[in-house]
């Protein structure tokens, strides 16, 4: 068989698989969708990542990853990095990708400012303002509020809870010190709420703490970076932050934002008391 047989039948199913992914995208929401929009939004990052780790930042299992493979056409998860490993390698072979240039990092203060003003207006200008009125009134009429969070949202979870305690607002942190969130998790209950942050990589103890506090009746608010992150398929309410960075770390300004603008907003409804 001549080369470019070859390579025809491999573009061939490259574009199947490609395909598949898209038409689990218009299903109904159910895990596979949830994988198949991790697959797309993580596409260039598949080849560098084992199973275990895929499995992890989704929150499932290998064996659930296998089965997905296989129904959207290739014999295993192996086979399907191996064919987004192909597809992104002939990209790149034919300059389909477009790499940032140099000149553009000449300036790293100008940089990072930009892109952060960036995540800044790209997450309010999403924002639903509906949503924070149906946050407000969950935050202001639980009974405790529990923050959430491993890695930067450990952080996050604290700056949000301390805000919240300013305001008299009854609220406290899942301690990473202490053994285990599923043990500290266990003492509430449907009359408190969580908020849960969770942002890449994706920690699967916040997503287990989460579904805990679902089988015990409390209502979850999710803030996380996009809506084939883990947390959301957990969530009662999702709030989408961009966190776009240089580094391949979570940039944090529009979070921290986010923070403000609801316990700005909590602030104005104690007062009109």
């Amino acid at each position: 068989m001549c080369v470019e047989v070859v390579l025809f039948l491999i573009t061939g199913y490259i574009m199947n698989v490609v395909n598949e992914l898209k038409k689990i995208l218009k299903t109904k929401k159910n895990k596979h969708k949830f994988i198949a929009e991790y697959f797309i939004d993580n596409y260039d990052r598949i080849p560098f990542l084992s199973i275990s780790e895929i499995a992890n930042e989704i929150g499932t299992s290998k064996a659930t990853l296998v089965r997905f493979a296989k129904k959207i056409g290739t014999d295993g998860f192996y086979e399907l990095k191996e064919i987004i490993t192909q597809d992104l390698q002939n990209k790149i072979n034919s300059n389909d990708i477009d790499f940032v240039e140099e000149k553009s990092y000449s300036n790293e203060f100008k940089d990072v400012i930009n892109i952060e003003i960036d995540n800044i207006i790209s997450t309010f200008n999403n924002f639903n303002h509906e949503l924070l009125d149906v946050i407000c009134d969950k935050i202001l009429n639980a009974k405790r509020i529990v923050c959430v969070g491993l890695g930067l949202s450990h952080y996050l979870s604290k700056i949000l809870a301390y805000e919240l305690q300013l305001l008299r607002i009854n609220a406290c942190i899942l301690d990473n010190n202490l053994p285990g969130f599923n043990e500290q998790i266990s003492i509430y209950d449907e009359n408190d709420l969580v908020i849960a942050f969770s942002f890449p990589p994706y920690s699967n103890t916040t997503i287990e703490a989460v579904k805990l506090a679902k089988k015990q009746k409390m209502k979850i608010i999710g803030i996380t970076n996009r809506k084939s992150a883990p947390l959301t398929i957990h969530s009662d309410y999702n709030i989408f932050v961009n966190t776009n960075n240089l580094l391949n770390t979570n940039a944090s300004s529009a979070i921290f934002v986010l923070i403000n603008v609801i316990t700005t907003e909590l602030a104005k409804r104690k007062l009109a008391k």
